[in-house]
């Protein structure tokens, strides 16, 4: 779907809570989809690169509780930043099929409509969870399949399209400057050609 479609989609998925999976080339803009929908919302969000984490990243650092012998996992950096936060927001796997099959599976909790938790801690309820991928079959991208009991978590997927032409039109009427495939765009002083020529 075009990014127009994609972008309302997602919308929709984060109104009601359901796991999302953004699934499409590298660099065609499927970060851009949440950051833009985390800013039209007034929410945080915040992003975890799955291609370069490992399992403590994800889990946190062991610990004991006081008073006692058991061990928990104590969540560290961005993820017990979404455990603590108040507001609304949107926490962002990105890079999901290039995390090592190892890491794949302390994810699934986080994405499982009536799991959603990390380790032994519930998420949230006001969190939502997002993911991008790339597909096996794109070129270039070093991709691998996702394994199925994290595959079969997300309640919606959504494939976008590469037309930078409608994701640049769509961001310029919205936004002063944003980003797509790491580029930071200004909207008044950028034509559509020139940032579509600079991002195909």
């Amino acid at each position: 779907m075009n990014y127009n479609n994609c972008y309302e989609a997602l919308l929709a998925a984060l109104h009601y809570g359901d796991s999302v999976i953004i699934e499409g080339e590298p660099g065609n803009g499927k970060s851009s989809l949440s950051i833009q929908a985390a800013a039209e919302l007034g929410w945080w969000s915040l992003h975890y690169n799955c291609s370069l984490g490992n399992e403590t990243d994800i889990l946190g650092l062991p610990g004991t509780i006081a008073g006692s012998d058991r061990v928990v996992w104590r969540p560290i950096g961005v993820w017990a930043e979404m455990l603590n936060s108040e507001r609304p927001g949107i926490m962002v796997a990105e890079d999901l099929a290039h995390a090592p099959l190892g890491n794949q599976a302390p994810l699934m909790p986080l994405f499982h409509s009536l799991e959603r938790r990390l380790g032994d801690k519930p998420i949230p309820p006001h969190v939502r969870m997002v993911a991008t991928a790339n597909r096996v079959t794109d070129s270039g991208s070093g991709a691998r399949a996702l394994i199925t009991p994290l595959r079969d978590r997300f309640v919606v997927r959504l494939l976008l399209d590469t037309d930078m032409k409608i994701a640049f039109d769509h961001l310029r009427d919205k936004y002063s400057t944003f980003e797509i495939a790491g580029m930071i765009i200004d909207a008044a002083s950028a034509a559509p050609s020139d940032a579509v020529r600079r991002l195909s």
